[in-house]
């Protein structure tokens, strides 16, 4: 993932894990956490971290549980 904030001119790129699936709701939910951190006073960079980081794990965990994509991602078991 690539971000970019223009205050400060930063850039900043995020590796992660890739699950060979998709589920529906990820990208809610990523921007929710991302928009929760910034609004706790959290940098960019930190925020965007965080969001990556429970997406990732949400989607191994609902990959894990052998769930259906069309399912979406799993927050309960």
């Amino acid at each position: 993932m690539l971000a970019y904030e223009r205050r400060g001119n930063a850039f900043w790129r995020i590796d992660s894990s890739c699950v060979p699936v998709h589920y529906s709701g990820t990208g809610g939910i990523f921007a929710c956490v991302l928009t929760g951190s910034l609004l706790a006073g959290e940098s960019v960079a930190v925020s965007l971290d965080k969001a990556e980081h429970f997406c990732t794990l949400l989607a191994c965990t609902t990959f894990g549980q052998g769930m259906s994509a069309w399912q979406g991602a799993v927050l309960e078991r």
